[in-house]
């Protein structure tokens, strides 16, 4: 994605592009009752938030080091683990732990 070269984004194209530069919001939807049914993987999808660097950088291992996604993921992870505490606020693992220390656990994360 944007991470190879030096991109400087200009101030003022609002009508063309939308606001701040284009930028956009995805939003997950689910069915009609799926959060109530399951909170907790509601809890964990209502907190996982991307930002364009975290898409520009987990992208590129796939786009320009040629890794398939789950590795890429993977690796973006462990190169960031502060991102993990907010997306698992709240989140627990099946057997009703947090799971912030779960996930780390399973990435080799101390």
């Amino acid at each position: 994605m944007n991470v190879n070269f030096k991109i400087e984004r200009l101030s003022g194209g609002d009508d063309i592009f939308a606001p701040n530069y284009g930028g956009a919001v995805v939003y997950a939807s689910e069915r009609a009752g799926w959060a109530g049914e399951c909170p907790n993987a509601a809890k964990l999808v209502k907190n996982l938030v991307f930002n364009v660097d975290i898409e520009n950088t987990a992208m590129n291992g796939i786009l320009t080091d040629g890794k398939d996604g789950p590795a890429a993921a993977k690796e973006w992870i462990k190169s960031n683990p502060k991102e993990l505490a907010p997306w698992l606020e709240g989140v627990t693992t099946f057997d009703g732990q947090p799971g912030l220390p779960a996930v780390k656990k399973y990435f080799g994360l101390s």
